[in-house]
């Protein structure tokens, strides 16, 4: 995905496709995960962000017209940035960074996803 670094610091994207009489059309794509490209151990049991350095949620609404992206209990943006010093880890943290500006509420309009209120 876009924002993702050449030395494997990834983002994961959330996709959204919407289908318009037969054809598929992109509503959104906002990284909902940063994370290395690959892994060299299974996650741990019980870790929250699943082996990323962060894992946000994505839930639509009943109406199907907006979804919100989230973080979850005990894996909180402020918490993990503060985890990854600037120096140290400046790569991971660009790309957590990255991730949480998506956290947010999304709204379908004119047959995409944006933040702007309906």
């Amino acid at each position: 995905m876009k924002g993702s670094l050449p030395t494997g610091e990834s983002l994961f994207p959330l996709t959204v496709w919407l289908l318009e009489g037969q054809k598929l059309r992109l509503a959104l794509e906002a990284p909902i995960a940063a994370g290395p490209l690959d892994r060299e151990a299974p996650p741990a049991a019980g870790d929250v962000n699943q082996g990323m350095y962060i894992h946000l949620d994505a839930a639509v609404d009943a109406s199907g017209n907006a979804l919100e992206i989230r973080e979850r209990p005990g894996a909180e943006c402020a918490q993990i940035l503060a985890s990854l010093a600037r120096d140290h880890l400046s790569s991971q943290r660009k790309v957590v960074e990255i991730a949480c500006r998506a956290r947010g509420r999304y709204f379908l309009r004119n047959g995409s996803f944006g933040r702007a209120a309906p």
